[in-house]
């Protein structure tokens, strides 16, 4: 049941949400309008995290539990969370997932594992001039990549993978240590499955998954801050990271700061100016920061302050709406005041 509680918690018990939103979010759709409520209702760091989600699959969570009363929906079909969902929360035991960060890492994290876990046994297998093992990694392009990169390492690459995995070890828990270490392979030393870790540390497969991918974010912000103590590990992220293309809202958003002007922006780069907002908005919600969000004049804040106390669930305003009462309000500028109302609502 702990994959059910886990979607579960991503749920209000004050902001209702639709039930396709999160589905979107979790399978990695990346639109403006997902990544946006992603961040309405903070579950921006779970974007990406079941990428094989099927529809059918999330749909009877929501039905199971609905059915035991800890989810309820309203006449508008948003969902919430309800007094006996809350507490039945506060009852589960959760993993941290403070580290996940999937707009810096989730496109390359499983290839940089891989290749750490393919890294880890043959050098372990070398170590004991073992030569006779079967490699975990069938691909003969990596296995060639590897064997490229090993040989311009020194005679010291065992030592130092070795002092790099204990530093590694001492970062991290106990939980941790066992998700990480527990799948590692080398001479004599066969890794294990999350599932038959999930099974050994007696708990769901879905929490296996939770810990693995959150300490594998962790790892990797320390090992590329650290680069002094982690020096081969350093090395395998960056031939994983080099063979991503630069995204096209990092361009659009390098742009906009430039002439702070989407519809230049938009010829500039021959897009549409909804493509180049959208871009602007995926940037923000990678590290928001109301100082990045446009200045609004008085006249223009104080008409949105009455629309609000109008309609008080800013999260649920519809552009066109808000658009009669400001006919000259770009959506951008409307995404932008929902933001700022959000960081409003938290700092209170």
């Amino acid at each position: 049941m702990f994959y059910e509680y886990f979607i579960l918690s991503c749920y209000n018990l004050k902001h209702p949400m639709r039930m396709t939103t999160l589905y979107h979010l979790l399978k990695g759709k990346k639109t403006s309008s997902v990544l946006s409520f992603g961040y309405f209702y903070d579950n921006l760091k779970y974007f990406g995290l079941f990428p094989r989600l099927t529809e059918e699959k999330y749909q009877k969570t929501i039905e199971i539990l609905v059915d035991q009363h800890l989810l309820k929906s309203d006449k508008k079909n948003y969902f919430y969370l309800t007094e006996k969902g809350k507490e039945h929360l506060e009852s589960i035991s959760f993993p941290n997932t403070d580290y996940l960060n999937p707009f810096s890492y989730n496109k390359w994290d499983n290839f940089f594992w891989e290749k750490l876990l393919f890294t880890t046994q043959v050098i372990s297998e070398k170590s004991f001039k073992h030569k006779d093992y079967v490699p975990i990694e069938s691909n003969l392009f990596k296995q060639q990549q590897l064997k490229r990169w090993l040989i311009k390492q020194d005679e010291n690459v065992t030592e130092q993978l070795k002092k790099e995995w204990l530093s590694i070890n001492s970062i991290l828990s106990d939980d941790e240590k066992k998700i990480i270490f527990g799948q590692l392979v080398g001479h004599e030393l066969t890794g294990y499955t999350l599932i038959q870790l999930a099974n050994e540390m007696t708990i769901e497969p879905t929490h296996a998954y939770l810990i693995f991918k959150n300490t594998l974010h962790y790892m990797m912000s320390v090992i590329l801050s650290q680069q002094e103590i982690y020096p081969l590990m350093n090395q395998l992220i960056l031939l994983e990271k080099n063979w991503l293309k630069e995204e096209s809202s990092i361009i659009s958003k390098r742009l906009f700061d430039e002439v702070m002007s989407i519809s230049k922006v938009s010829q500039m780069r021959q897009l549409k100016e909804s493509t180049v907002t959208d871009h602007l908005i995926e940037e923000y919600l990678k590290a928001p920061n109301i100082n990045e969000l446009p200045n609004f004049s008085d006249e223009m804040t104080e008409k949105l302050r009455e629309f609000k106390m109008i309609e008080p669930d800013f999260r649920r305003w519809v552009y066109k709406e808000v658009n009669t009462v400001l006919p000259n309000l770009s959506f951008y500028e409307f995404r932008s005041f929902q933001f700022y109302l959000v960081e409003e609502e938290r700092s209170e």
